[in-house]
């Protein structure tokens, strides 16, 4: 059939129309989709990148950081004596019955020194602020202990290993007295007198003979790991994770 010049230009109409509506589905709308989602990427990569950005600018004193809370926590942990067994823990314990450092006999003298196991007690640690604590009655009861001049002061409680000790004892007032005030100047300061009960002062001079009974709690902590043996830890065990998971990829193959 021929076509005259104006069918043909409607034929023609039509195939551009048909050409621009299939360009418009399969070409334009899925590139406007790709632009849209693409947009939404950058704004999440963005987003991202700052957040990295803001990360290492905080961590650029991350390793003096970490030194920093390593050396607060040794110099916290030198107050405690390191983990002994229990024979090692009765000999400093007898070394302290020497008050006077020398080495002539103990002054203070017991006969019947017993020794726990090794367990674990808890050590409550106090903290005073002067800022209100915003809470409910309720709970301003239960974390506060006590307040003086309106200084609030809030606990926290530990567990820690101890070694206790019980004994009799019989030594003059005078050397009772340096043998607690030795405590308070040891370099552990952990070794705590928990009773003192004297059964006899007889004139309470210095040179008298008391009796009695004490007991005495020796908390100990762990030797605390520096952060390269730390680092050097996570290393070896994230290369051994990665040996493991390519041993697994071997045998499925």
């Amino acid at each position: 059939m021929k076509l005259n010049a104006r069918d043909q230009l409607l034929l023609v109409i039509v195939l551009v129309a048909c050409l621009w509506l299939a360009g418009i589905m399969y070409l334009i709308i899925p590139a406007k989709d790709k632009l849209k989602a693409d947009k939404a990427t950058l704004e999440e990569k963005i987003t991202e990148r700052d957040s990295k950005k803001a990360q290492v600018e905080k961590d650029k004193t991350l390793r003096e950081d970490i030194q920093a809370a390593y050396d607060k926590a040794v110099e916290t942990s030198s107050i405690f004596y390191p983990r002994m067994i229990q024979n090692a823990a009765a000999t400093e314990m007898q070394s302290k019955f020497n008050v006077d450092g020398d080495e002539d006999e103990q002054e203070i003298k017991n006969t019947n020194l017993s020794v726990s196991e090794i367990s674990s007690a808890n050590l409550t640690q106090y903290v005073y602020g002067a800022d209100a604590v915003n809470a409910t009655l309720d709970e301003l009861i239960q974390q506060v202990d006590g307040t003086e001049e309106g200084v609030v002061v809030s606990k926290r409680v530990f567990a820690l290993t101890c070694y206790t000790f019980s004994y009799d004892f019989s030594a003059t007032k005078e050397d009772c007295i340096k043998f607690m005030e030795n405590l308070l100047s040891n370099d552990h300061k952990s070794l705590v007198l928990d009773k003192f009960e004297i059964s006899s002062v007889g004139d309470n001079e210095d040179d008298t003979e008391w009796s009695g009974s004490m007991s005495l709690t020796l908390y100990m902590v762990p030797n605390l790991p520096t952060p390269e043996e730390v680092d050097a830890r996570g290393k070896a065990a994230l290369t051994d994770a990665e040996a493991s998971n390519e041993t697994v990829d071997a045998v499925e193959e």
